[in-house]
């Protein structure tokens, strides 16, 4: 493993950066057998897009990354339904199109064979749709997964439970309806969180117990909430707070343990506070450090105190932002959060802002400047970036570029402006937003309209 020490980052992001690392190789210790994983959408509950368990791909050494083997993703093509990021646990690669979720052998091994290398699936699960609307959630050997018929569905993970035949298919181990689903769930403390277009979270027992019937088990929501507004923002959370946007410019707050709030059989939810925008919030907000960023369709990054605090009053309770950024190509996706640093991709740019509100920032309401910019030639994409071990991955057209996550190598000019450390050699079309585990980029996109996951390693 190599891992880039260069001090042309300036002595505060170094000490920085190396405090990280010590940080990070603790925690290995620690825990010796850890594997990466990157289980939901962005990684985690709260949607950060930052991978703390890489060492091996860098700044120094992301230009020797190389295919290493490919599948070809299977499902109703020509169908309703966007691919979106894969799920990646316990070596297991999820990825859920077009009525299909598809397990891979992670390391490229099972089930692979050739040159160059393909892969089979190691087993798929169908739903009763032509879509499934989002990337896949995996937690405690459940993958759950959600489709445009409105239902929430888990599978064994280990596509063992359920699944038969050869090839092997899996059916639910449970089922819940929700609603009109395009949003990816949430995974956390023994909860599925769930929103639906028509503007209700859905809150499920993970485990498929408390709530579900014996027989055909379907399963009724622990408690909901409603909004009145059309929702797609994939919800986030984070110490015990619960958030997502609208269609109708908010963002909003609820006790994620359905308590605060809360009232009825059955149980319905009023939010902890919410936050106005001055567009719809469509992306998932991201929760780091005390702060939930979210962008916006009016051309906006949002930074709110995520404990409902700062900046906020009333009853019930409204919040301003902390400080907030314009992005005058529009932001069309989620953002990453790491190294202190916000990572915005807009339609034609990777955008780098400091995320205290410090750096580049000023003004009363605070209003804040890119620390660095990247130009996206072929325009952005319905991705969001990546951050791992200080390569920040973006994703624009068909091309997925990495770049210095400290804005420094490759970087120039004032104001600064950065060119790609590496760029992907895929044809092709819609490239969905990169996953780092263990040493391995993973990304999906078209070729030559078949969907093709495709693993990348040095």
């Amino acid at each position: 493993m190599q891992r880039a020490t260069s001090d042309a980052r300036g002595p505060v992001a170094v000490r920085r950066h190396r405090r990280w690392l010590v940080g990070a190789v603790l925690s290995v210790a620690v825990t010796t057998t850890a594997c990466a994983s990157w289980s939901q959408l962005g990684g985690t509950e709260t949607r950060s897009g930052y991978q703390p368990l890489e060492f091996s791909i860098s700044p120094a050494t992301v230009s020797s990354v190389a295919p290493r083997w490919s599948a070809f993703i299977g499902g109703f093509h020509g169908e309703e339904g966007q691919p979106s990021a894969p799920a990646i646990a316990n070596g297991v690669v999820y990825e859920g199109y077009a009525g299909a979720l598809e397990a891979y052998d992670a390391a490229g091994k099972r089930g692979c064979a050739g040159t160059p290398k393909r892969c089979a699936q190691l087993w798929t699960a169908r739903t009763d749709s032509y879509a499934i609307t989002s990337s896949p959630a995996v937690a405690n050997g459940v993958v759950y997964v959600t489709s445009s018929d409105g239902y929430l569905y888990a599978f064994d993970a280990a596509g063992i439970s359920g699944c038969s035949g050869q090839p092997k298919q899996c059916a639910p181990l449970w089922t819940a309806y929700t609603g009109y689903l395009s949003a990816s769930p949430a995974v956390v403390a023994g909860r599925v969180y769930t929103v639906s277009l028509d503007g209700e979270l859905s809150v499920f027992d993970a485990a498929g117990q408390s709530g579900c019937s014996v027989i055909r088990k379907s399963c009724a929501p622990l408690w909901t909430a409603g909004v009145g507004a059309r929702v797609s923002s994939s919800p986030a959370v984070a110490k015990g707070i619960v958030y997502f946007g609208s269609d109708d410019d908010r963002l909003y707050a609820f006790d994620a343990t359905g308590t605060v709030g809360c009232s009825g059989t059955p149980r319905s939810c009023a939010p902890l506070w919410t936050a106005r925008t001055h567009g719809a919030n469509t992306a998932a907000p991201v929760v780091a450090n005390g702060v939930v960023y979210v962008g916006s369709t009016d051309h906006t990054l949002y930074a709110f105190d995520a404990a409902g605090t700062s900046g906020c009053a009333g009853s019930p309770k409204s919040c301003t932002p902390l400080w907030t950024a314009t992005a005058p190509e529009g932001i069309q996706n989620a953002p990453a959060v790491a190294y202190g640093t916000v990572y915005v991709e807009t339609s034609n740019r990777l955008a780098a802002f400091d995320a205290t509100g410090t750096t580049g920032c000023s003004g009363v309401p605070k209003a804040c400047t890119p620390l660095w910019t990247a130009a996206l030639a072929g325009g952005g994409s319905d991705a969001s970036p990546t951050v791992a071990n200080h390569v920040v991955y973006s994703g624009s057209g068909s091309t997925i570029r990495a770049f210095d996550a400290a804005g420094t190598t490759g970087c120039s000019g004032t104001p600064r402006s950065c060119t790609p450390l590496w760029s992907s050699p895929d044809s092709g079309y819609g490239a969905e937003s990169p996953v780092v585990v263990n040493g391995t980029l993973f990304i999906v996109h078209f070729d030559g309209g078949s969907l093709r996951l495709q693993a990348y390693a040095r």
